[in-house]
């Protein structure tokens, strides 16, 4: 698609963005974003994830989290079958920076 999203929004006025991904994102369809490496990331990347950037506090100006939406468990937290609604409290449901322990957002 070439449509323009937010995110040619936040770029054409400087600011500093990041997509974390859980396997694929839906940023991805949009063909400036196909093969973006900069900004669309891999959330569990141990250089440039959530986490690693949040701990050396790099984080950029804008975050987006995208959801791991293959339904299939383990590891999906979409709320839909067969995923296990039960665990759908926490998103991200770990960010593996916190020394082993499960981060809880609220």
């Amino acid at each position: 698609m070439l449509t323009d999203t937010i995110f040619e929004h936040l770029d054409e006025h400087k600011v500093s963005w990041k997509n974390f991904e859980h396997f694929y994102s839906f940023l991805r369809f949009f063909e400036r974003h196909t093969f973006d490496s900069d900004n669309v990331v891999s959330f569990n990347d141990p250089l440039k994830g959530f986490a690693a950037l949040a701990q050396s506090g790099n984080l950029p100006s804008v975050s987006f989290v995208e959801p791991h939406y293959v339904d299939y468990p383990p590891d999906s937290f979409c709320d839909e079958p067969p995923s296990d609604i039960q665990e759908q409290s926490e998103v991200p449901p770990k960010t593996g920076g916190d020394g082993g322990r499960e981060s809880e957002m609220g």
